[in-house]
């Protein structure tokens, strides 16, 4: 047999566990709404094939056929030009690529990361 005391910490951590799971759920469904809508924004600028760090390293994942892979640029270099702008952070390499068009050839120049 419970006590009254013990009832009421019992309702109150089960509203807590309730409110504390919706409030995930609500979470997941925005973020799965939101993803492919951020996503759009992306897919109107030109791929460089290749993936960068925020610190401008390429990074060592690797994709079929990706120009830059194919070229010779691969990890740990670090970009520090695209095109004819040198690029210190990745806004301003978003910058840089959104200069160019899709379909475009664009100029990468790295330099070995230490």
């Amino acid at each position: 047999m419970l006590a009254a005391g013990m009832r009421i910490k019992i309702d109150y951590l089960e509203r807590f566990s309730r409110v504390l799971t919706i409030t995930a759920l609500v979470f997941a469904v925005l973020v799965a709404f939101s993803a492919p809508l951020l996503a759009i924004s992306w897919s109107k600028q030109p791929f460089p094939g290749l993936l960068m760090e925020h610190t401008l390293v390429v990074n060592d994942i690797k994709g079929r056929n990706w120009s830059g892979q194919t070229q010779g640029i691969d990890y740990p270099q670090r970009v520090v030009r695209i095109g004819g702008t040198p690029v210190a952070t990745s806004n301003e390499a978003r910058n840089a690529l959104a200069t160019f068009q899709i379909g475009e050839t664009i100029t990468i120049f790295t330099r070995l990361s230490t």
